[in-house]
């Protein structure tokens, strides 16, 4: 007696079914995986400012409990062949943590879209590479630009009143950060770039004192004329 043998084969309505499933998985799980990617992402930019704070710290213990100053003029020896040589070049505030950091890498948010802090063959930095973190810059008064404060530059630890809810650098797009929201077409605001929500529409913030943490963007951003808002001022109780 024959017997008949069936083949050992998937029915296209079966493949069919399969594709269907996958597809279905991967719209479940790629939204999750991007999220945890992002997760990471946020968490390597929080470590760069707590090596900032870290380094900021140190900075302050050898100079007087002072912080950095905003940038200068390199005219003087010290800083020739350190950054970049000529006197005309102007240095900025987180160049004076260079010799405490010593990692150029992590001036650069793995979210950002643009690397900044480029080295030049000799191992100096090139100065028309900024950062991808800026420190506290607020404007006031009711028209654009209004009037830039920059509380840090060349100040004392003890002149901090609240350094715990005090920012001192978080994300931006160059070496200041301001918080004020500007009109379109004004992306910049004197050399300050407003701040820059790249993590889950927040940033990471390092405090005066040396914490960080990540925080909504309503909290760090203003409209001109606002009050603005206590953490960009040195001020307790505001």
């Amino acid at each position: 007696m024959q017997t008949q043998s069936r083949k050992n084969a998937f029915t296209l309505i079966e493949l069919l079914v399969v594709i269907a499933i996958i597809a279905i998985l991967a719209a479940i799980l790629f939204p999750v995986f991007a999220r945890a990617r992002e997760n990471a992402r946020r968490a390597s930019c929080l470590s760069n400012l707590k090596q900032f704070g870290l380094a900021m710290m140190q900075y302050t213990q050898d100079y007087d409990e002072k912080y950095p100053i905003n940038s200068w003029v390199c005219g003087s020896n010290p800083c020739l062949g350190v950054y970049e040589s000529g006197s005309t070049v102007t240095i900025l505030w987180y160049y004076a943590l260079t010799p405490y950091i010593k990692n150029y890498q992590i001036y650069n948010c793995p979210s950002a879209t643009t690397t900044y802090q480029n080295v030049r063959s000799d191992g100096n930095v090139t100065y028309s590479s900024a950062s991808n973190y800026g420190w506290n810059t607020y404007a006031t008064g009711t028209t654009y630009p209004g009037d830039l404060f920059t509380p840090f530059d060349r100040a004392s630890m003890a002149s901090i009143d609240d350094p715990s809810g005090t920012l001192l650098v978080t994300e931006a797009g160059y070496y200041r950060a301001c918080g004020y929201s500007p009109t379109t077409g004004q992306a910049n605001i004197d050399n300050a770039s407003q701040v820059q929500e790249r993590h889950f529409d927040g940033s990471n913030v390092l405090f005066a004192d040396g914490h960080a943490k990540w925080l909504k963007r309503s909290i760090l951003i203003y409209n001109v004329g606002d009050t603005i808002p206590g953490i960009w001022t040195p001020k307790s109780g505001d």
